[in-house]
């Protein structure tokens, strides 16, 4: 395990998609490039959320060639409360995100913050088995 201060260097991504054909590859390159450096071992849990364009075979396609991305295509719209939710009960690693596919949000940014997690006054936790 990948431990440094006590702090175990592990996140999962969860990223909502709801009809991106057109934003998706954009925003996983911007997610795997950002996170690549940061040295957090990493997975990211993409949820088709009931796209009506192409949304759900290119997001196959992307996972196809990364495997550190899993796909999941909900059956009907979960929203963003739902795919967080989901997501949580997916992940494999300690700490979560929900990033938005469309690729509006830097990302770099949003990287460059996980490096203060350890500095932070007030963690909360979700309870999973609720969920």
């Amino acid at each position: 395990m990948n431990q440094a201060d006590g702090l175990c260097k592990r996140l999962t991504i969860i990223v909502a998609a709801l009809n991106e054909e057109h934003n998706l590859e954009a925003a996983i390159s911007a997610i795997t490039g950002a996170f690549d450096a940061t040295g957090w071992k990493y997975e990211i849990l993409l949820f088709d959320d009931h796209s009506t364009d192409g949304t759900g075979p290119l997001a196959d396609r992307l996972a196809a060639a990364n495997p550190r991305l899993r796909v999941f295509h909900n059956e009907r719209r979960l929203n963003i409360g739902g795919i967080y939710k989901a997501g949580i009960r997916e992940a494999a690693y300690d700490y979560c995100l929900l990033l938005p596919g469309d690729n509006e949000v830097l990302v770099e940014e949003v990287a460059r913050g996980v490096a203060y997690l350890d500095r932070v006054d007030l963690r909360s936790e979700e309870h999973t088995s609720e969920l």
